[in-house]
């Protein structure tokens, strides 16, 4: 996979070096998580999303813990 990595790097001009691909979707995990909790704050709790916000942000910080 690195030689593949690294002659599509060549070819597109690319500087991102794998590592840097791998890391990304480990990153966006915590943004979401920053996401949903601002969401949350933001939201009044009688809006009638409320409950199913507050499931997900649930499930996406233990999804997030999971993987840490």
């Amino acid at each position: 996979m690195l030689v593949f990595h690294q002659s599509k790097q060549r070819e597109l001009g690319d500087v991102l070096d794998l590592s840097s691909y791998l890391l990304k979707p480990i990153q966006r995990l915590s943004k979401y998580a920053q996401l949903l909790k601002q969401i949350a704050k933001e939201c009044p709790t009688t809006h009638p999303a409320y409950a199913d916000l507050l499931v997900s942000l649930f499930y996406d910080i233990q999804s997030s813990s999971d993987v840490f």
